[in-house]
């Protein structure tokens, strides 16, 4: 039932009683929420009363425009009256105020416009509630909600966000309220039953599929099949669910199959490619075996051993090869030399697999070791051995260990760069590291020896430590260990010694080679190690008690116009010989005999060998200037294990000539089937000859007087009145020797020629190798094959930055010996060097030099003379019972 009140607008429409109560209504709350208070007195209410009808309660709020109204004393033309909905009387409508011109939709609209706004009983409604509301959260301790006039869709990130946490507390104060102490636990039953509720169910065909698929998998025969039938259920279904249906379904299989669905497809079969397998050739095999344990690729240790296991049970020991390169850069330069030679090579993952299972796919030791290196590199292994047994923290191990490290990678690699002639680092100069006491082996310096080189000072601090660190601990064998700890400090430091003295003696060859003319020569010669016998078909009794054949190389170089050139000659012995001094003398005279008849114009010839006693003797020195006279100019020999490099490479070609020969079908059982091997597989490239020892036994007895200290000499020059010998090349005047002195003697062996020489041309090196510019430069370089990968050929020798293009300038490169040495920078220094660099041209007057190598706070301890090779001293142990 409504009442309506005539009360004209502006606009000339009727209006609805609870539309004016409800915005009164409306206006009030808010005014309640924010603190306003406006009531109808007694004067206001009487007013009322007489324009409407209608009493209202003292005190009812009522509208400041409703307020004005009434106080100017026009309360007719709009009047707003704000009651609450009970305390309106309500009178039925009577028919005859209704006119029949006016619309039906007018009296149901009930609307009511002001000036900007529209109200309706919700918007009451939701105030009212609002309010009570804010009214329980103030008795939880919670703040308030205010009011939300923008629907919630169209809100912001962050109001959603402020809403949903709003609503979180709302919702734990209810539940502290139902179950007081309790919240948590009702709040957590309610999500899941609601999250339970809203779960989709599955539909009954989905369950029976996935029957009908758990049969078909109990009955499958293979695990492929299985994964399949398994990608379609984990589509829909989750672990736990398919677990109850397949017991014995582990996780691995559920997610393997789940991959499978996303990379293969939901129960698709995997697309397998027909591989096709070809039969391995010998020849390819072999070829890329003998490549991989060339002397530029491996690098051998002495010590440790390592075993290989074939599919027959059968164990074989090879020696612990190291490679110098990554297996993928190995394979790429042996394709890149492949196809530069025009011959076949196997497939790139046959030979992966060849590399990863031959570790060591040798069954001999490399011939050349370097035993200082391997002695000094069995000395670090020692001292981190004893580390670790050390009463110290693991923080102190572990700084120790870095030290150690570093040392060892200093001597192997960076010492060997910074070593010059002459150097403000005493460590690092070679005239004071190699100066004897006496006067003709010493030679002054001109530079001061002020800096000290920080590496060599943190090693030699190293040292030191861990000699007090192992003196002051506790031992169960303390002698032993001291011991142990004193010898592998020699050996480091004999190591570092031995870097110094081998780079000397590498510029005596270079310097040779720099001022050789086309009436000298360079002869390098080495006895090579004992071929043993070999047949196609070998016995086992054939295969025991094999004596080796001996044959000695000599790679000479020399010079015509521009060109140098190289003749290798190849002795070998056809009955077993002593490899003694008078043999090789006798050796390298026909060696210098052949090369005068080839290339008549040489007139001298320097000898260039390593220190072993068959070539370092008085004898050998006699013998020889008896028999090529003014010919013979200089011996130089180079350090211990160092400086042989063309003739243990022509070594390698040979051996790998005569075992491709034996895998023809062949037997090499003697000298004169060695010979014809080479002969067969060389191609013209080496002179050989068959020889046999003759002795002469009338010979006089020698008179000779042996040199003193020989053995520390290492450069020796001819003339007429006598030798003049150095220690150390460059360094010092030399010590003069007359004939006199030493005596003569009698050639008592000859050599008997069996096999004459074989017919070889002379060899030219190549430009290539001599220029660092035209190093990886072809004047017509070959199409490279699509997708083809350029490897470079880098120097095997460490410190050395030299690299080349192609596999056979890299062996002249080895041949000549003409290394560079050069410090390598990281990444990092070289962005220091650079920033440097830059900063300083910015800066030109305060420029400031800084070098992170070196200390001029710190001196070092080294003496005079600390590289010269000295005797060891011997240890007698003595076992105390």
């Amino acid at each position: 039932m409504f009442i309506w009140i005539k009360s004209w607008l502006k606009t000339g429409l009727r209006i609805n009683l609870f539309d004016v109560l409800f915005l009164h209504y409306f206006h009030t709350i808010r005014r309640q929420l924010q603190g306003r208070r406006e009531n109808i007195t007694k004067d206001a209410m009487m007013k009322i009363h007489s324009s409407t009808g209608i009493v209202l309660a003292i005190g009812t709020p009522i509208c400041s425009n409703c307020r004005k109204h009434l106080s100017s004393g026009k309360p007719d033309e709009h009047l707003e009256v704000s009651v609450p909905s009970e305390e309106i009387p309500v009178e039925p409508l009577s028919e005859e105020t209704v006119t029949d011109g006016e619309s039906q939709t007018e009296s149901e609209s009930m609307c009511f416009e002001t000036g900007d706004s529209q109200y309706s009983e919700a918007s009451v409604c939701m105030m009212d509630k609002l309010q009570r509301l804010n009214s329980y959260l103030a008795t939880s301790d919670v703040s308030p909600v205010k009011e939300k006039l923008i629907p919630l869709l169209s809100s912001t990130d962050k109001t959603k966000q402020r809403c949903v946490s709003k609503a979180l507390q709302c919702m734990s104060a209810i539940c502290e309220t139902i179950c007081p102490g309790e919240g948590d636990s009702l709040k957590d039953l309610l999500f899941k039953s609601v999250f339970s509720a809203h779960k989709p169910e599955k539909s009954s065909t989905l369950d029976e599929t996935a029957l009908i698929l758990k049969d078909t998998y109990n009955t499958a025969e293979t695990w492929t099949l299985r994964r399949q039938i398994l990608s379609v259920l984990s589509r829909n279904y989750s672990f736990d669910e398919i677990r109850e249906m397949i017991p014995d379904l582990t996780k691995y299989r559920f997610y393997a199959a789940k991959q499978h669905s996303d990379e293969v497809g939901c129960g698709l079969p995997v697309s397998r490619e027909r591989l096709t397998r070809n039969k391995i050739d010998i020849a390819e095999l072999e070829h890329f075996i003998d490549f991989i344990i060339s002397s530029d690729v491996v690098k051998d240790l002495p010590f440790g051993m390592k075993t290989m296991k074939l599919t027959s049970g059968e164990i074989v020991n090879v020696p612990n090869l190291i490679r110098s390169l990554a297996p993928s850069s190995l394979v790429n330069q042996y394709i890149q030399f492949c196809d530069s030679e025009n011959v076949g090579h196997l497939g790139r993952s046959t030979m992966y697999k060849i590399l990863n299972d031959c570790a060591a796919s040798v069954r001999r030791c490399v011939e050349g070791l370097d035993y200082y290196v391997a002695e000094g590199g069995k000395a670090f292994q020692d001292l981190e051995t004893i580390i670790e047994k050390l009463c110290a923290s693991s923080e102190k191990k572990k700084e120790l260990k870095s030290k150690l490290l570093n040392g060892k990678r200093y001597i192997k690699s960076d010492f060997k760069v910074h070593i010059q002639n002459e150097n403000a680092v005493p460590d690092h100069c070679q005239m004071f590291a190699l100066s004897d006491s006496e006067k003709c082996f010493s030679q002054s310096c001109n530079t001061q020896h002020k800096h000290s080189c920080e590496q060599c000072i943190d090693l030699a601090d190293f040292l030191a430590e861990i000699s007090t660190l192992t003196q002051n601990g506790t031992w169960d064998n303390k002698d032993s260990i001291v011991f142990q700890v004193e010898n592998a400090v020699e050996a480091i430091k004999d190591w570092k010694s031995h870097a110094m003295r081998a780079r000397n003696q590498e510029g005596a060859k270079q310097d040779l080679l720099k001022n050789l003319n086309e009436n000298q020569a360079l002869i390098t010669c080495d006895w090579a190690m004992k071929f043993l016998p070999r047949k196609f078909r070998e016995g086992q009794s054939d295969w025991f008690a094999k004596r080796g054949i001996n044959w000695h190389i000599s790679v000479t170089l020399y010079k015509q116009g521009e060109e140098l050139k190289t003749i290798t000659h190849v002795h070998i012995f056809s009955s077993q010989i002593s490899q003694d001094g008078s043999v090789t003398a006798s050796v390298l005279c026909d060696v210098v005999h052949d090369l005068t008849k080839q290339v008549p114009n040489i007139q001298e010839v320097n000898f260039f060998s390593d220190n072993a006693g068959c070539y370092k003797n008085t004898m050998m020195m006699v013998a020889l200037r008896a028999e090529l006279g003014d010919k013979l100019k200089t011996y130089n020999f180079s350090e211990a294990q160092d400086g042989k490099g063309p003739c243990d490479r022509r070594a390698s070609h040979i051996k790998a000539c005569v075992r491709r020969y034996i895998n023809e079908g062949h037997d090499v059982t003697s000298a004169e089937e060695m010979k014809q091997a080479i002969d067969v597989k060389q191609k013209g490239s080496f002179r050989v000859r068959v020889v046999d020892i003759v002795t002469n036994l009338d010979a006089e007895k020698s008179q000779i007087k042996p040199i003193t200290g020989i053995t520390q000499l290492h450069n020796f020059s001819f003339d007429v009145n006598g030798i003049t010998v150095w220690k150390a090349y460059g360094i010092g005047e030399g010590k003069r020797i007359s004939w006199d002195n030493i005596g003569t003697t009698e050639q008592r062996t000859n050599l008997l020629v069996k096999v004459d020489w074989t017919i070889a041309a002379p060899q030219l090196l190549e430009e290539e190798v001599m220029t660092q510019e035209e190093e990886l430069i072809e004047p017509n370089p070959k199409k490279q094959k699509k997708n083809s990968i350029h490897q470079p050929y880098d120097c095997p020798k460490d410190g050395c930055t030299r690299a080349f293009k192609t596999q056979c300038a890299l062996e002249q490169h080895i041949i000549v010996g003409n290394c560079d040495y050069h410090n390598e920078k990281t990444t990092q220094d070289k962005a220091k060097s650079m920033y440097g660099q830059k900063v300083n041209s910015l800066f030109h007057g305060t420029r400031v030099q800084l070098d992170c190598n070196f200390n001029d706070c710190r001196t070092s301890e080294s003496v005079k003379g600390w590289a010269l090779k000295g005797k060891k001293k011997r240890t007698v142990l003595v076992n105390l019972k």
